[in-house]
């Protein structure tokens, strides 16, 4: 675990190091550290990476500190799936139970219906398109540190296998980017945020029990974004929940744009460490612009 932890921090400071070439030139006496949107700093266009590509490839981010079975495991890259369901019944004993893992660069699933409780969409590193599909679960359903866009997705939680009606705060997403400089993300494109119907269920009787957010940071430099999706009444106003206390809530970057529907809070009301994507710059989360999706996602 110590080599791989090493491993990652030399990566860490390679990429930092090519970030700072592609913003600022060959003049390294004008290199900065990292920035992010917080910083007004904003992922550069498709064109701008396919530049970049050119002096370095993309980075396999692994996270030591976690390693999960999964249902279905993905490590090579270029996988395609379509119209099936992967389902992971572990019980609530088994705390994490991924249906889907993938480690493949160009992974692309559509219509495929992901199931189970936490942890249920383990996308784990590289670059990642799921279109169509529906993705069901508890808490951090959707997770990992891969650059992923999810476009036209159901998003569904489930009630706890254990004493569903007491009562839960649960996460849609957790996203993990442990560095500035990586280009990984969670971004939801027109998806849809819903409860199960046994959720909404429980939901209407006991409105103030039953809590869902957008997403809370896994680590420290989590970025999870949602350009244009529609949030059910189970949405907090808030939005988003902290994962301990104050940790990442400087570092992040959560945003909306576009939301609509009931869980749409009005101006205001969300955490203050979460943000409205200028619409200048929502187009930075686009297919082409985030995964560089026009360069190898299928047409049909």
């Amino acid at each position: 675990m110590a080599y791989l932890d090493d491993t990652i921090a030399v990566n860490s400071n390679y990429i930092s190091m090519l970030a700072a070439r592609q913003r600022y030139g060959d003049e390294t006496s004008r290199w900065r550290l990292p920035q992010t949107e917080r910083d007004g700093y904003w992922p550069p266009a498709a064109a701008a990476w396919k530049e970049a590509e050119k002096r370095f490839p993309w980075i396999r981010w692994s996270d030591a500190s976690l390693s999960l079975l999964a249902f279905v495991r993905v490590l090579a890259d270029g996988f395609m799936a379509r119209d099936l369901t992967i389902s992971n019944t572990e019980g609530p004993d088994a705390h994490q139970a991924v249906a889907f893992r993938s480690t493949g660069d160009r992974t692309v699933l559509d219509g495929v219906e992901l199931l189970s409780h936490q942890d249920t969409l383990y996308a784990h590193a590289m670059r990642h398109f799921y279109t169509r599909c529906r993705v069901a679960g508890t808490v951090d359903f959707v997770f990992g540190n891969s650059a992923a866009v999810l476009h036209a997705t159901a998003l569904v939680v489930l009630p706890r296998q254990l004493r569903p009606d007491k009562g839960e705060n649960d996460a849609v997403t957790a996203q993990g980017r442990t560095d500035p400089a990586q280009p990984t993300g969670i971004v939801l494109s027109g998806c849809a945020v819903n409860g199960s119907d046994e959720y909404m269920e429980l939901y209407r009787r006991k409105p103030d029990a039953h809590r869902v957010y957008l997403g809370r940071p896994w680590k420290e430099y989590s970025r999870t974004v949602y350009p244009r999706c529609t949030l059910a009444e189970i949405v907090q106003p808030q939005g988003w929940m902290p994962w301990n206390g104050d940790f990442a809530l400087d570092t992040l970057y959560y945003g909306e744009f576009g939301s609509a529907g009931p869980g749409a809070a009005a101006a205001g009301r969300r955490v203050a460490w979460s943000s409205q994507v200028p619409e200048d710059h929502v187009d930075a989360y686009s297919v082409a612009n985030f995964v560089q999706g026009h360069e190898w996602i299928p047409k049909a």
